[in-house]
């Protein structure tokens, strides 16, 4: 995801928003809390904290050579989380995906768009924080029979992606956060 932009002097330079973005902090310096808007979708939800759960650097290795290395960032006041995975396969074949996350307070359920390199078109799935006590988000496809994602939160940070196919197999995987990279 690539802009062009043109400095001072007509100079042109290339800029890259999304690593830009995940280079930023894990977490926004300014949270919105209030909650008085009369655009209920405007007002902060405690749900919005949830996306700080997942924000951050993570990675799932597999036994079989399989690698996730996920990247995600709470944004806009800590309304919406923006998340950049890499898929590389046991033969070394990298699988781009972009997601971005919201909590609509009107509608009273998570939004999640999810865009991939190998599919032309976005996947949506709604979500809801189903069982706090185990503190699971479960997203489904409504475009789709059966398929849907869980996410389970980790008390030592990172979480498990249980991801179950129209076809009803599922798979998990463990997110661990990534070791923090020395500047």
């Amino acid at each position: 995801l690539l802009m062009e932009t043109e400095t001072k002097m007509g100079r042109k330079s290339r800029v890259d928003p999304l690593s830009t973005l995940l280079d930023s902090p894990i977490k926004p310096k300014q949270i919105n809390d209030k909650d008085d808007d009369r655009d209920a979708a405007r007002n902060f939800s405690e749900e919005h904290l949830l996306l700080q759960k997942i924000a951050g650097d993570f990675v799932f290795e597999s036994e079989d050579g399989e690698k996730e290395e996920l990247s995600s960032r709470v944004i806009c006041e800590g309304r919406f989380l923006v998340s950049s995975k890499t898929q590389t396969s046991a033969d070394g074949e990298p699988l781009e995906h972009l997601s971005f996350v919201g909590f609509d307070s009107s509608k009273g359920h998570f939004q999640m768009f999810q865009f991939r390199q190998d599919v032309t078109w976005p996947k949506y799935w709604v979500g809801e924080y189903e069982d706090k006590e185990e503190e699971k988000l479960t997203f489904t496809n409504p475009n789709s029979k059966g398929e849907s994602i869980t996410i389970s939160f980790s008390e030592e940070g990172g979480f498990t992606s249980a991801h179950t196919s129209e076809e009803g197999e599922p798979t998990e995987k463990v997110f661990e956060l990534r070791k923090k990279r020395r500047r």
